[in-house]
């Protein structure tokens, strides 16, 4: 159960980073903006773990778990 509660806490730090990089960017903060980037962090990210929680982050906003 910790574990689960681990991941679930990189997933929430996951969407946060992408939604703080849409804001400073001067972006609307809108779901497919926030799916597109968490892709991309996905994409630049060389820790396979750490490029799944971006995964599991687009997913979760992708079909409105959050």
């Amino acid at each position: 159960m910790h574990k689960d509660n681990d991941r679930h806490m990189l997933v929430s730090d996951a969407i946060h980073k992408a939604v703080r990089q849409l804001i400073n960017s001067g972006h609307e903060v809108t779901r497919k903006a926030t799916i597109s980037t968490l892709e991309k962090l996905r994409q630049n990210e060389k820790e396979p773990y750490l490029s799944d929680i971006y995964r599991d982050a687009s997913l979760m906003v992708r079909n409105g778990k959050i």
